[in-house]
């Protein structure tokens, strides 16, 4: 584990501190099957795992400031700056693990996180958004660990429909019919609706934030929703959408050589990039 200051413009990138991640009292047995995790970082703190033992450093000299032992291998450290989560190695569908307080270690929740499983790897914070389909609904929560398990906010869609990751702030919701609605992961209010053509199947249809628009690119095959038969696609080639952010309008949309990859780039970029 290595923490380094940033460069200014007056010097370059510089180590601040760093740590082993592996214990060297291991065995070679255990140096092989133990798991060595470092995960959230802090405005004040660093947090890792090393085999059974959990440790919170100092953010800018790595002096340790707690450690708990004996703790369950975790494959996730997740939280925000007053907890940590520790979400165990253990059962999926039964998701369960630490919180712990960020200053002292001191515990908060121990065991299960009584949410559904499998648990996804969508977390904000200490909070986690969950996407369940059901036969006739997919109902969108998201789930605040502390101080007890609660929704911040639930809502639902008829199936069948799927969700995409917009950025780290939103996602979007794409139903059969060709409609796109935008939510916020914070508050889960609806940002815009609006209407494309029928599209792709879910893994064929990407949303992405670009400056003051949404890009919409769908790749044009035919698609497949489970108890529903394959509906031919309406065009030979893929499609890009631009979508007014504001107003939820098509500002101009274009066919698309099928298939492309969107580069990933700065929402505040002039240009799309596609291979």
């Amino acid at each position: 584990l290595m923490i380094r200051r940033p460069p200014r413009s007056t010097r370059r990138s510089s180590d601040l501190w760093s740590a082993p991640l592996y214990d060297p009292g291991w065995s070679q047995a255990q140096s092989r099957s133990e798991i060595a995790l470092a995960g959230l970082m802090t405005s004040d703190f660093v947090f890792s795992q090393v085999g059974s033992v959990l440790r919170c450093a100092d953010a800018v000299r790595g002096n340790l400031v707690w450690e708990r032992r004996n703790v369950p291998t975790s494959f996730l450290l997740q939280g925000d700056e007053d907890y940590l989560l520790a979400v165990s190695r253990g059962d999926l569908n039964d998701p369960s693990g630490l919180v712990l307080r960020t200053g002292n270690g001191a515990e908060v929740l121990s065991g299960s996180f009584n949410i559904p499983g499998p648990l996804p790897n969508e977390w904000k914070g200490r909070r986690v958004f969950l996407a369940n389909p059901g036969p006739a609904q997919l109902s969108l929560s998201l789930m605040d660990l502390v101080p007890s398990t609660r929704p911040a906010w639930s809502k639902s869609y008829s199936m069948p429909a799927w969700t995409t990751a917009v950025d780290e702030n939103e996602f979007a919701v794409v139903d059969s019919k060709g409609m796109v609605h935008v939510h916020s992961f914070e508050t889960g209010n609806r940002i815009i609706e609006a209407e494309i053509e029928r599209p792709g199947s879910p893994s064929q249809v990407t949303v992405r934030r670009v400056g003051r628009r949404y890009i919409i690119l769908s790749q044009g095959s035919a698609m497949r929703f489970p108890g529903f038969r394959d509906v031919p696609r309406p065009h030979p080639v893929g499609k890009i959408w631009a979508i007014d952010r504001g107003t939820g309008k098509t500002d101009w949309t274009i066919a698309m050589p099928a298939s492309q990859i969107l580069v990933e780039s700065s929402p505040d970029s002039p240009v799309l990039v596609l291979l």
